[in-house]
């Protein structure tokens, strides 16, 4: 961050130079005044190389960012990120697939195939409901303690000691412990006894199921909770099979059948459907878009840095510049890079990407689709490796922006200056001070001494006008 230098215009300043000049009649304020004016010049000049240099500063960061969004976008284009991802389709409507990024650290990676899934059943959490209560509020006994016993074998105990044992109370206890696994809510179903209590596991399947509810301390809950009591209707899990192999989840989301893929089970028809798991072209032709776009506004970037109007003969703030000409330069190398490990795609052009006259690049959709869904690997290969326009790309780039690169080294050229140059206005303004402060002190002196000559004056004339008058 710099400070913008900034040029007084006239002195301080104080009761007494106010009015300065008053004794003697002289114009001593004014006088002082343009003498600070004319020894700030060298000021106003100090603040035209910082304007130029703030500039020069701001153009070079402007084309710091740009090759920095396209070094980012060439490294998206690598087989871990954009060209690697898979996509899965699916024939049915019965379950919807998800490929989990290809980047996730410590998942398995998905692989590309086809699968026949048949979706048999889906699961579905259990539900019991109470018998009715007159009242929401009434106590169903005293206290107890009650114990659910779910499918898994796994016991959970709620202590209602103490506690409110009403149909509000209970579902209220129940909701608030969320170790217990269970959710419960309050139905009215207009009866004259029309409160129950509604409990549900908080999953699906078997294994989360109630399977036993006992209390302990209060008969009267014990009835009223026992499962013979209650309506239920039963926990079930989703059946399904993948290439004829029989699958049992607790969930309609499966993610632990086919790595790297998510299924979501909607609808259990029961009959076969395709999923075909695939790269993504579609994420692959948005990244090699996003690097043509990033590629063109650094080229529109520099194209304005460096414009000249022939007109009025002005250039813009890098015109001329010989390391933004340089960068411009090996832009090229991009557009003519040949891959070395790959046959069928070696070029941007032969993927669709080609150069226009003013020196952006443009893209053919057509022609890029069909080698992404030809050869997607070979489209990657172009990219991919030590030897692919990725990497080359990000060489290039870090020739200029590291920290020894040609751009970073006139930046950090350019910040000197800026340093520089304000250490110099410091300086000088304090010298311009020192010297105007010398000034005001003799020109008070002056001042007082030509009132008091004045004041000498003007009493030798009376003195000198009376002895005319009295030796006439």
């Amino acid at each position: 961050m710099t400070t913008a230098l900034t040029t007084p215009t006239s002195i301080g300043t104080s009761g007494s130079i106010s009015f300065l000049g008053s004794g003697s009649g002289l114009p001593l304020s004014s006088l002082l005044n343009q003498l600070r004016t004319n020894a700030s010049q060298g000021l106003v000049l100090l603040q035209s190389q910082e304007s130029s240099v703030q500039s020069t500063i701001s153009a070079y960061g402007q084309l710091q960012s740009a090759l920095g969004a396209l070094s980012t976008a060439a490294q998206a284009l690598s087989p871990t990120q954009a060209l690697g991802q898979l996509a899965a389709s699916v024939t049915g409507s019965d379950f919807t697939a998800t490929v989990q990024s290809q980047t996730n650290p410590g998942q398995p990676p998905a692989v590309a195939g086809t699968y026949s899934v048949q979706v048999n059943a889906l699961a579905r959490a259990q539900t019991l409901v109470s018998t009715g209560q007159a009242s929401s509020t009434a106590q169903i006994g005293s206290g107890g303690v009650i114990t659910f016993t779910l499918g898994n074998g796994q016991t959970e105990t709620l202590d209602m000691t103490g506690g409110d044992t009403s149909v509000q109370g209970l579902m209220q206890a129940i909701n608030s412990n969320s170790s217990l696994g269970l959710q419960a809510t309050m139905l009215n179903d207009g009866s004259a006894t029309p409160y129950r209590l509604m409990i549900s596991p908080t999953q699906s399947g078997t294994q989360a199921a109630v399977t036993n509810i006992s209390v302990s301390g209060n008969s009267t809950l014990g009835s009223f909770l026992s499962l013979g009591s209650m309506t239920q209707q039963a926990a079930s899990d989703a059946q399904l099979s993948v290439n004829g192999v029989a699958v049992t989840s607790a969930s309609n989301t499966v993610s632990s059948v086919i790595p790297g893929v998510t299924l979501t089970l909607g609808a259990a028809s029961g009959t076969t459907q395709t999923m075909t798991i695939s790269q993504d072209t579609n994420a692959a032709s948005t990244a090699i878009n996003a690097f043509v776009s990033a590629y063109n506004t650094l080229q529109t970037t520099i194209s304005s840095l460096t414009a000249f109007n022939s007109t009025t003969e002005q250039g813009s703030v890098l015109t001329g510049d010989s390391v933004t000409r340089n960068v411009q330069t090996s832009l090229s190398g991009i557009m003519n890079f040949s891959s070395i490990d790959e046959s069928a795609f070696p070029t941007l052009g032969s993927i669709g990407i080609l150069s226009n006259t003013d020196g952006t690049i443009s893209v053919n959709q057509s022609q890029l689709t069909a080698a992404l869904q030809a050869n997607p690997q070979a489209v990657s290969q172009l990219f991919d490796g030590p030897n692919g326009l990725s990497n080359f790309t990000t060489n290039l780039i870090n020739n200029f922006t590291d920290t020894n690169g040609s751009l970073s080294t006139v930046v950090s050229g350019a910040n000197a200056r800026l340093a520089s140059l304000q250490q110099q206005y410091t300086n000088q303004s304090s010298l311009i001070d020192a010297q105007m402060a010398t000034l005001q002190n003799q020109f008070v002196q002056l001042d007082a001494l030509v009132a008091t000559m004045n004041n000498t004056s003007s009493y030798l004339t009376q003195q000198f006008a009376a002895l005319s008058k009295s030796g006439g």
